[in-house]
C-alpha cells in the first residue's frame, strides 16, 4: 500500500512541477503582443501577456516608485516602464540579424 501511495505522489509532483513550469513559461516577445500592453496596465496584466521579464530595476524617485521591465526573445527587446504600478512607458525594438550579404564578384 504504501508504495502504491509513494507512486501516486510522485505522479502528482511531476504533473505540478510541469504545470508550474508552463504558467512561468514567457510568452513570444513579438508585436502582438507588444501591441495588446496599453497604458494604466498593471505589472501582472503585462505579465500575464509576456511571461516574467528577463531583467528589472526598481527605484524612487519624486516619491513614486518606478519599475523598468525588460523582456527578451531572439533579438527582440520590450521595455515597459511602470510608475506606482501602472504602465506609463513602452517601448519595443527589434534587433534580429539580418541576414548576411553575399559579396557578388565583378563581371569578367
Amino acid at each position: 500500500m504504501n508504495i502504491i501511495k509513494m507512486v501516486i505522489l510522485r505522479g502528482l509532483t511531476i504533473i505540478c512541477a510541469s504545470l508550474l513550469l508552463i504558467s512561468f513559461a514567457s510568452a513570444e516577445i513579438n508585436k502582438e503582443h507588444y501591441d495588446k500592453i496599453k497604458d494604466d496596465m498593471t505589472m501582472q496584466q503585462v505579465i500575464s501577456i509576456l511571461g516574467q521579464p528577463t531583467q528589472m530595476a526598481e527605484f524612487n524617485m519624486l516619491d513614486k516608485k518606478h519599475v523598468i521591465a525588460t523582456w527578451k526573445d531572439d533579438g527582440n527587446v520590450i521595455v515597459v516602464q511602470f510608475v506606482n504600478g501602472k504602465v506609463d512607458l513602452r517601448h519595443m525594438t527589434n534587433n534580429k540579424p539580418t541576414s548576411p550579404v553575399t559579396p557578388t564578384s565583378p563581371a569578367t
